[in-house]
């Protein structure tokens, strides 16, 4: 009967929860059955576990049930999601469509709207031991774009003897083959949050929910045409504070120009009287695949391309990407005085392009790379300085720094890290020729022996390695005598990541296409040695999957002749 009494449901359409009609009436009588046991869910649980920890000085942090519960996280001091059981998996289109689609807004959004200074995901749990550092930066990227700040790593286990070894693996810790790299992963999840920490995104787009259903579908294009965008519930809506005279709805640090009506959204009385009071207020109210007898002045788009037309009608882009591409996802921070663009490829292709900043005429840009740690200056030599040249692999996210006064911006905000690291290629025009290794590789660390390579390809197909895994050591050395030039190690296809070292130092760790390494500044004239310390995956071992592993289709020693020089990733003529 409560869900008759407080949910607006006639006592004569309980039926339709067990029962189909011919008029989707049973779509909104489930949806209300579920705010109902929802609210029941708050009062029960959550709200006395929230006045607990209050009392006491504790932050509740964690995540509710499902992936859109946006309602519930308002009992959290630190508002989560989990992705888990490959809910999200790269070049799949669960990144974009179905509930987990949402979770990575649900937790920003409802910190950003409730003055919450972190929110956070508990992610990898149950991937399997097949996880790799390369899905696991796709899956930090598809987050952090997103406006998450705080990440919990599933799981640093204790023991993975025995039975343990099957509880919601992987390790991404001490028992997985990456753990000595770790710190690589850690400081870019530090440099990622703090960008995500005490900023305000630019979003001037929201899409309206009712706390227990956030919309992907009118979420999708706006990501594909990077149009940013928050999630803003009724409640939310009916707090914030309307400005007629810059037509603005405004709710902590952001001002909303837009609201969207997603499909299927039903509008009460009460929010029709606030809805008609934004629009009055010059605030313009879109519909995307759903029907509002309400409101007189609502445009409604029935498909994608009408839709991001409608919004451009509305509200001028804050950044443009030539030629446009649906893979790439952006986030425009404000922090301080400071304005960071985040550029993710969320694909599985490299692009290359030029983002502009519409009206941004003289500024001075920055390239930030977290990954690497580098900071760099970027080619904005083109449209009047309204934008930059941007080239991203797959796995690739940096940050835009923009600069209005085109003043120092700082770059001591970022660690550096080590040299050479961000060896990028151009398409000018250049020589290139393939050096000589001076012998046959050799091959250490399996357990059938040292083996002297004579066909690359993976050694799980060594007798007695079928399901080994763990690192293996090429070794090879060549001579060079000119330095002048730029060497390129190109290592083809690796299962399933690779550390370099040149004359026994450390050069760089590769966990994802292009396996390649400029080893320029460890050269030495003469003979040079050159380890490539190949690590495959423990599912080889737990799992007995038989992964590719090791150096599976050669190596290359590219020795690139131009007359323009290259300084640590931009070319000088």
């Amino acid at each position: 009967m409560q869900l008759a009494n407080n949910e607006n449901v006639d006592e004569r359409d309980l039926a339709w929860l067990w029962y189909d009609s011919d008029t989707n009436t049973e779509d909104y009588v489930r949806r209300q059955y579920q705010k109902a046991v929802q609210r029941q869910l708050a009062v029960a649980f959550y709200e006395p576990l929230f006045a607990f920890c209050e009392a006491n000085g504790v932050a509740l942090c964690g995540h509710p049930m499902n992936p859109d519960d946006y309602g519930l996280l308002a009992y959290f001091h630190i508002p989560g999601q989990d992705i888990v059981l490959k809910q999200l998996l790269p070049g799949h289109c669960n990144a974009l469509t179905g509930p987990d689609s949402t979770q990575g807004k649900c937790s920003s959004d409802a910190a950003r709207h409730s003055g919450k200074r972190r929110n956070s995901n508990e992610c990898f749990g149950g991937y399997g031991w097949s996880l790799t550092v390369s899905d696991m930066k796709w899956i930090m990227d598809w987050l952090f774009i997103r406006g998450v700040n705080v990440l919990h790593p599933h799981a640093f286990y204790y023991s993975v003897r025995g039975e343990r070894s099957g509880e919601r693996p992987p390790d991404v810790g001490p028992h997985n083959l990456w753990w000595p790299h770790f710190k690589r992963i850690a400081e870019y999840i530090k440099r990622m949050c703090w960008m995500n920490t005490d900023s305000c995104n630019s979003a001037e787009v929201a899409i309206l929910t009712d706390e227990y259903h956030l919309s992907w579908r009118a979420a999708k294009p706006l990501y594909q045409a990077q149009i940013e965008f928050n999630y803003i519930s009724e409640h939310e809506v009916m707090r914030s504070k309307l400005d007629k005279l810059e037509g603005t709805m405004n709710l902590g640090c952001n001002r909303y120009r837009v609201l969207i009506l997603p499909e299927d959204y039903r509008i009460s009385a009460a929010m029709s009287d606030i809805l008609l009071q934004l629009q009055l207020g010059g605030v313009s109210i879109l519909g995307y695949m759903c029907k509002i007898p309400h409101l007189k002045m609502c445009s409604v788009a029935t498909d994608e391309g009408e839709f991001v037309k409608l919004v451009d009608l509305n509200i001028p882009r804050k950044m443009l990407l030539e030629p446009p591409c649906s893979d790439m996802r952006a986030s425009m921070l404000k922090k301080g005085k400071t304005t960071f663009v985040m550029v993710m490829n969320e694909g599985q292709e490299s692009y290359e392009g030029m983002i502009r900043f519409p009206g941004m005429i003289s500024a001075r840009y920055e390239i930030w790379d977290a990954w690497n740690g580098s900071i760099k200056p970027a080619d904005s030599s083109i449209r009047g300085d309204e934008g930059i040249s941007l080239k991203l692999g797959k796995r690739e996210c940096l940050v835009v720094v923009i600069d209005t006064e085109a003043a120092s911006i700082g770059s001591t905000q970022l660690d550096e890290a080590s040299r050479g690291q961000d060896y990028q290629y151009s398409s000018i025009s250049c020589n290139e020729i393939t050096v000589p290794f001076d012998q046959a590789w050799m091959c250490y660390g399996l357990p059938c022996g040292p083996v002297r390579v004579k066909r690359f390809g993976s050694w799980a197909e060594y007798a007695g390695c079928e399901n080994f895994s763990g690192t293996v050591r090429y070794f090879n050395r060549f001579h060079i005598n000119d330095l002048s030039d730029q060497y390129v190690l190109d290592c083809g296809q690796v299962g399933d990541f690779m550390e370099v070292r040149v004359n026994k130092k450390h050069v760089d760790v590769r966990f994802w296409e292009p396996y390649e390494v400029n080893i320029t500044d460890w050269l030495n004239p003469g003979v040079n040695l050159i380890d490539i310390l190949v690590s495959n995956s423990m599912a080889n071992h737990y799992e007995k999957v038989g992964r590719a592993s090791g150096l599976l289709t050669g190596v290359r020693m590219r020795r690139i002749i131009s007359n323009n020089k290259k300084y640590g990733g931009f070319y000088e003529s």
